[in-house]
């Protein structure tokens, strides 16, 4: 199985091992996606101690603030009325004496509870100290792609109790992206806000709880676009032009430009077009390389007219509409 389409097993596999008592006595938490990183820290960091246990027997650091030395020296301290201490290095990558600790890995303290918290990337698997490690617990919380997305929402809404339709869960797709935060945050919501014993997610409750135009938004731009649907595309991006606080022009710009960006390699790499959307495999399947050019052109003229660097100032109306006008549709 892929670790990052069953990062929820290795949330689920910390928390068993809370509750049998075998967590090893260091943790390191680590990867690109800080969603997950945030979850197993709230884990542990809850679970561990209790709350009056907590007044005595967690200390936490930040990597930019301490030396691996002190780190260590607190570590090796007895906990006060409790079987363990937790000690928290947060922001761990920015421990310039982080691969001081390889030899504390080596030989922990059995009453401590280490747990390093390193962001934006990986302690380097062949370094001292990533060998040191690897006898401990390491959780690797990857990025997960946008084709991995719908796999990440089923089993999200399946630990929450939930039955997700493979339409709605290609909806969180098309609007968030990979933005896992955003979708277990709407999920969550949704959730809440069902009755006892309701257990799916109507297409109505993703756009109340998402927050989203159900007529006018993102995903129904592109779906226009796909088609060639030049009558659509114009309505949508009026309106975005005319509200601009609901659909701000620098997120509809970005994502034309992320739409035909990706359109382009759907049509230079056809093995890659599965992973796409279905808006984005009609619309590769229609168009050619020159026209997906242009269009990437026009985007990124209209971006420096919104952004005041070229042309004269004028309204989000005026912009959105120009930018309809001038793309290549057939």
């Amino acid at each position: 199985m892929s670790s990052k389409t069953n990062i929820l097993l290795q949330i689920k596999d910390i928390s068993d091992r809370i509750e049998s008592e075998k967590l090893p006595p260091v943790a390191v938490l680590q990867g690109a996606e800080g969603y997950f990183i945030d979850k197993a820290l709230e884990l542990l960091e809850n679970r561990l101690l209790t709350e009056t246990e907590k007044a005595f027997n967690l200390s936490v650091f930040y990597g930019k603030e301490i030396h691996a030395t002190d780190l260590i020296a607190t570590c090796r301290r007895l906990p006060m009325m409790s079987k363990h201490q937790v000690v928290i290095l947060k922001e761990a990558q920015q421990c310039r004496s982080l691969e001081q600790l390889e030899k504390y890995m080596l030989d922990p303290v059995a009453t401590t509870k280490l747990i390093v918290v390193y962001r934006n990337g990986k302690i380097r698997s062949n370094s001292k100290l990533g060998k040191s490690i690897k006898k401990h617990l390491v959780f690797s919380s990857e990025e997960i792609r946008d084709y991995e997305i719908p796999a990440f929402v089923h089993a999200y809404g399946a630990d929450c109790g939930l039955k997700i339709s493979s339409q709605i869960s290609q909806l969180f797709v098309e609007f968030f992206g990979n933005k896992v935060q955003l979708i277990a945050h709407t999920i969550d919501r949704i959730k809440n806000s069902l009755r006892k014993g309701e257990d799916t997610i109507s297409e109505g409750q993703f756009f109340h709880f998402a927050s989203i135009d159900k007529e006018y938004n993102i995903y129904e731009l592109q779906q226009a676009i796909g088609k060639g649907n030049f009558e659509k595309t114009m309505k949508i991006l009026q309106f975005f032009g005319q509200n601009p606080k609901k659909v701000p022009p620098v997120v509809v710009i970005s994502s034309l430009f992320n739409f035909f960006s990706k359109t382009l390699i759907a049509i230079n790499q056809p093995s890659e077009r599965f992973k796409m959307n279905k808006a984005i495999q009609n619309f590769a399947t229609r168009m050619n390389s020159e026209k997906i050019i242009k269009n990437i052109e026009v985007v990124r003229k209209i971006d420096l007219q919104a952004k005041g660097i070229i042309g004269n100032q004028r309204s989000e109306f005026e912009l959105l509409k120009e930018l309809g006008i001038l793309l290549e549709f057939k």
